[in-house]
C-alpha cells in the first residue's frame, strides 16, 4: 500500500499509540509530538501541504470615467443634439439618437477589456448586516453633501468584517449539518466545473512527475 507511518516518539508512557500515517508523505511537514496537560495521551499534528486553488477568471468590459472631461463630454453632447436628423419614424429615430450618444461616450470613455478574478457572489446576510449596509449606503449619500469621510470608512470595514463573519457562520452550519468533506467537495469543485477540487492523488501524481524529471 506504500504508506507510512509519521511518529517517531512515544504518546503514552513507552507505547507508541496515537499514529500519523501517509500514503504521499512529501505533503506532509511538521510533525510534532506535545503534551496536552489535560490527558495522558500525548498530541500528534501535522501540517498538510495543499495548494491554494486559484478561482478561473473572467474578462470584463468597463468604462473609465475617472479620465473624461466634463466640459468636453457635455459639449460633444450638445453639439451632437444640435446636429441630429430627427424623422418621422420614432422607432428610426430613437435607434439614431441612441447610437449618436453611444459614440460621444466612445470617443470620451471607450470600452476597456481585463480579467478578474471570477467569484461566487452568494453571500449569507444576515438581517444585522444589512442594517449596518443600509446606514453604509444612507451615510455614503450624505457623504456627497459634505459628511464624514473617516466615519464612512470605518462603516464600510466593519460591513466587510461582518460579511466574511456571516460566510464563515454559515459554512460552520452547513458542516455541522451536512459533514466537512461534503461541504468541501461542494464548495471546491473541478476547475472544469469552474471551481476547484482538492484531491490527494492529485499531489501524488505531481510528485511522481518531479520523480520522474529528478
Amino acid at each position: 500500500m506504500n504508506i507510512k507511518q509519521l511518529i517517531t516518539a512515544n504518546t503514552r508512557k513507552d507505547s507508541r499509540l496515537d499514529l500519523i500515517i501517509t500514503n504521499v508523505e512529501s505533503l506532509c511537514s511538521n510533525v510534532k509530538v506535545f503534551d496536552p496537560l489535560l490527558s495522558d495521551h500525548a498530541v500528534t499534528s501535522v501540517e498538510i501541504k495543499l495548494a491554494k486553488p486559484k478561482p478561473p477568471r473572467q474578462l470584463i468590459e468597463y468604462r473609465n470615467y475617472n479620465n473624461a472631461k466634463t466640459e468636453s463630454f457635455v459639449n460633444m453632447l450638445c453639439s451632437m443634439a444640435e446636429s441630429f436628423e430627427y424623422t418621422n419614424n420614432v422607432s428610426s429615430t430613437f435607434e439614431c439618437f441612441i447610437n449618436e450618444v453611444l459614440n460621444v461616450f466612445n470617443k470620451q470613455c471607450p470600452n476597456q477589456k481585463k480579467s478578474i478574478p471570477q467569484r461566487d457572489k452568494k453571500h449569507c446576510i444576515t438581517e444585522s448586516t444589512k442594517k449596518l449596509m443600509k446606514q453604509r449606503d444612507k451615510l455614503y449619500s450624505q457623504r456627497q453633501k459634505g459628511a464624514n469621510r473617516e466615519e464612512l470608512d470605518k462603516l464600510n470595514k466593519q460591513v466587510k468584517k461582518q460579511i466574511i463573519l456571516d460566510n464563515k457562520e454559515a459554512i460552520n452550519d452547513e458542516i455541522n449539518h451536512k459533514g466537512i468533506w461534503p461541504v468541501m467537495n461542494k464548495r471546491l469543485k473541478q476547475k472544469s466545473q469552474t471551481n476547484y477540487s482538492v484531491r490527494l492523488s492529485q499531489g501524488l501524481e505531481e510528485n511522481e512527475k518531479k520523480r520522474q524529471c529528478n
